[in-house]
C-alpha cells in the first residue's frame, strides 16, 4: 500500500539514500550533482529535515520511501505568497501509478493550508511525463528558463 506522509529529521537516513539514487538516475533533471552531495556529511542531510520554512513530503510502500518532493517557501519580499516545488522524484518501479500526483496534491493541499498563493517549479523539456503530470495537476507554462528548463506555475484558489 502507497501512503504520502510529512518527512522530518528522523527520517534523514531515508531521505539521502533516495535523494542520492534520483541525482544518480536522473542527474540531468536536477540542479544539484551526485559527486558533491554524496559528500555531505549526516549533519547536511539532518538539517535539511529540520528547517522549518521547507516542507518535505515522502511517499513510502510498506516501510520504504519510494518518492520525494519539497516545498520551499519564498522568503524575498516580492515573492511572499509564493512556493516553489523542488525535487520531485518517484522510484522507476512504483511509477505509472499515480503516486506522482499523489504525492502533487498532498503538497498541494499543505500549500493552500499555509496559505500559498502560487506554486512554481522548474522542469527539463525531456521530461514529458512530469510536464504532463503537472499540467493535469493544474500548472501551466509560464515561460523558458535558459535552453532546456521551463518554469510552470500554478495559482491556487480558496
Amino acid at each position: 500500500m502507497l501512503r504520502v506522509v510529512r518527512l522530518n529529521k528522523e527520517d534523514w537516513e531515508e531521505y539521502k539514500k533516495i535523494r542520492l539514487e534520483c541525482l544518480q538516475k536522473e542527474s540531468q533533471a536536477f540542479n544539484s550533482k551526485f559527486e558533491d552531495c554524496v559528500e555531505y556529511e549526516d549533519e547536511y542531510w539532518i538539517d535539511r529535515l529540520a528547517v522549518k520554512k521547507d516542507v518535505y513530503i515522502g511517499a513510502k510502500e510498506e516501510n520504504e520511501l519510494v518518492g520525494i518532493v519539497n516545498l520551499k517557501l519564498e522568503d524575498k519580499e516580492e515573492e511572499v505568497g509564493t512556493a516553489v516545488v523542488q525535487g520531485m522524484y518517484v522510484k522507476s518501479r512504483v511509477r505509472g501509478k499515480g503516486l506522482g500526483k499523489k504525492i502533487m496534491r498532498e503538497l498541494i493541499d499543505i500549500a493552500q493550508k499555509n496559505k500559498i498563493e502560487r506554486l512554481r517549479l522548474w522542469v527539463r523539456e525531456s521530461q514529458v511525463v512530469a510536464r504532463s503530470m503537472y499540467e493535469s495537476e493544474g500548472f501551466k507554462f509560464v515561460e523558458k528558463a535558459g535552453e532546456k528548463t521551463v518554469i510552470m506555475e500554478k495559482v491556487l484558489s480558496d
